[in-house]
């Protein structure tokens, strides 16, 4: 049988920071059985969308952090405070 050849323009794809974005883990792997001539290896994956990774830039990181550390206090505290004043005013209790 004749040879099969897949030609790519660079190998950035099939790198450990890039195999998991997009479908190149998909599409390496069905090079590799196509060329293996193993074409029932072959399918069309559907995607998971736990294997999804986020993308952040510096700027979204830096929101995210100061989120979890000022963001959740102040709102548990907030809501504590804001349940306290309302029952304190339902009871009559003043100070």
């Amino acid at each position: 049988p004749p040879g099969r050849v897949v030609v790519l323009g660079n190998s950035e794809f099939a790198s450990n920071a890039n195999l998991n974005l997009a479908a190149n883990r998909d599409l390496l792997l069905n090079m590799l059985a196509w060329l293996a001539r193993e074409e029932e290896l072959m399918e069309v994956r559907g995607r998971d969308p736990l294997s999804q990774p986020v993308v952040l830039g510096d700027d979204e990181r830096k929101v995210l952090g100061w989120g979890a550390v000022l963001g959740w206090p102040l709102l548990v505290s907030s809501l504590f405070l804001g349940v306290m004043w309302r029952h304190r005013r339902q009871t009559g209790s003043g100070a």
